[in-house]
């Protein structure tokens, strides 16, 4: 029964093991099918958006092909004018035509225009000027404040410009107008375009500091900006105070504040000291922004090219349509992400390097927000002055006291050995005798008087009583004599470190009064800040690029 018993185990174990394998198999080849339909699947989309992309791009060819032509003619109609080595009809003749085949894009106008300015003839160029920007006036602004610009026409460069920038909403501001903003400041556009810039500029805070918040928030970032600059005020610069004052964190942190108009006016004096010069990155970054204007593909084309785009990111991907997607969703974010007017002078003035902002939109920045500055600063002034204590606590060991501005010592001498007084007395009425000592000196004086009629044992008890009494008596004294010792060790302890701790307090006084009375200069430097001044004064080299 036993051996039959056994037999059944070992059946059932094996049968488990080939179930185990079994199931082991079957999700490998779970796992294998599913595998195989992901690929097919791929596979499928794969093929599909080739075929799809074909179609797409014959339908942008037939639809928009004549707009990459009007692109192409842009780009040559610029480097043949940079060159000089094309005659002005066939430029103009060449406009006209594309004028013909693009009805309504906004570059094919824009390029008649440029063709009749070249050509001297305003009235064709002043029609030209004004159906391009009815049919974009963003762009069409855009296009001529760079043509102008590159051509070394500054006065018409700034009314562009200055036109542009009024399109433009300070709340998304598009990424061409972040460069603008900063080759403005930098003086790519000539002085001109910068003071004339101002007034939009100015208008854009205006609308901005009516939005919920808004200045709170850009005086909060100052604030946080000026913290930055605050640097703890270390313990050994006033030992005693540290050490004997339970006041200390709140001075320490108080002057660790105090300090920071130092700090302040060092930091933003030497930003504003010194001349700037315009980065060649800069004028080049300018000059791209008209070739990526005329050769990117307009807004009307935006679906066509959008679904191109997901096809060619399938094809990249080997058919994986979700990583496709997540792809493009990132390049969308990326190209269609616009800039807050407050973000911008944000990141302009506290991160420059992050932003990739010059010297000179940094000045620009910073004097811009002056109000807000001094009003984060004002805020930041008031605050430490506030919390500033007017007393300052001392604790040496168990006494207390408390001073202004260390000039009350003799006061606090007297409140110290009333203190040490009061301790010895009570020390000495603790020395006293105790009920022990008058017990002992009545048991030995009882015993030696009554020696003569109990004998030797009572005289010798007696004694051994009176002794032990004598010597509990000569330990008070020599007890006595050492508290008086310490008590006066301790006055001299007292009144040195209560010296050190009051000049530590007028040592004090001196260093916040001073590091106080910077705020006022920082306010004053604040205050003499102007967007108008502190920017690039040179005049960037023009190149005489058109001729008219």
């Amino acid at each position: 029964m036993q051996q039959h018993a056994m037999a059944m185990s070992q059946q059932l174990s094996a049968v488990e093991q080939e179930v185990e394998l079994t199931r082991s198999e079957l999700q490998q080849l779970i796992g294998a099918f599913a595998a195989y339909v992901d690929e097919d699947r791929r596979m499928n989309q794969l093929q599909l958006a080739e075929t799809r992309i074909v179609k797409v791009r014959q339908q942008i060819e037939k639809e928009y092909g004549h707009y990459d032509q009007v692109r192409r003619h842009a780009l040559g109609i610029l480097q043949a004018a940079d060159v000089q080595l094309v005659r002005r009809e066939t430029m103009k003749t060449a406009s006209e035509e594309l004028m013909l085949s693009a009805p309504r894009y906004w570059l094919a106008p824009a390029l008649v225009a440029l063709a009749a300015w070249i050509h001297d003839d305003p009235q064709l160029a002043n029609r030209a000027v004004a159906e391009a920007l009815r049919r974009h006036a963003s762009k069409t602004c855009l296009f001529f404040a760079l043509v102008c610009r590159r051509a070394g026409r500054y006065q018409a460069s700034t009314a562009w410009l200055e036109h542009y920038f009024s399109l433009q909403s300070p709340t998304a501001l598009e990424r061409e107008a972040v460069v603008l903003v900063d080759a403005v400041t930098n003086g790519a556009f000539g002085v001109d375009a910068r003071t004339r810039s101002q007034t939009v500029f100015q208008e854009w805070l205006e609308i901005l500091a009516e939005q919920p918040g808004f200045v709170r928030q850009q005086q909060a970032d100052w604030t946080a900006a000026f913290q930055s600059y605050v640097r703890q005020v270390q313990t050994d610069t006033f030992p005693y105070l540290a050490r004997y004052s339970p006041t200390w964190p709140e001075l320490q942190a108080v002057l660790s504040q105090a300090r920071v108009h130092e700090e302040i006016l060092s930091t933003y004096q030497q930003l504003f000291e010194g001349p700037v010069e315009a980065a060649p990155t800069l004028v080049e970054q300018v000059d791209a922004l008209l070739e990526k204007l005329v050769s990117h593909f307009d807004e009307e084309e935006r679906p066509l090219r959008r679904q191109e785009r997901h096809l060619q990111l399938i094809i990249d991907c080997n058919g994986d349509v979700d990583g496709a997607t997540a792809r493009l969703q990132q390049e969308e974010a990326s190209f269609q992400k616009t800039v807050h007017f407050g973000e911008l002078l944000t990141q302009a003035s506290f991160h420059p390097q992050s932003s990739h902002a010059s010297l000179a939109t940094r000045r620009f920045s910073i004097a811009l927000s002056r109000e807000w500055a001094k009003q984060a600063h004002a805020n930041l002034t008031a605050s430490y002055r506030a919390k500033c204590p007017r007393t300052v606590d001392i604790q040496i060991k168990n006494w207390k006291g408390q001073t202004t501005d260390g000039t009350n010592e003799e006061e606090l001498i007297q409140s110290i050995h009333r203190h040490l007084d009061e301790v010895l007395a009570q020390q000495l009425r603790q020395n006293r005798p105790k009920f022990w000592d008058w017990t002992l000196l009545v048991l030995g004086g009882g015993g030696l008087a009554s020696s003569a009629d109990a004998g030797l044992l009572a005289a010798i008890g007696g004694g051994a009583f009176l002794l032990l009494f004598l010597l509990r008596f000569v330990g008070r004294r020599q007890r006595r004599k050492q508290l008086l010792q310490n008590i006066e060790k301790a006055r001299a302890e007292y009144e040195h470190a209560l010296r050190a701790v009051l000049a530590d307090v007028v040592e004090y006084r001196r260093a916040y009064e001073a590091a106080d009375a910077q705020a006022e200069r920082v306010t004053e430097f604040l205050a003499s800040l102007s967007s108008e001044d502190f920017v690039y004064s040179g005049f960037d080299p023009h190149r005489l690029v058109l001729t008219s």
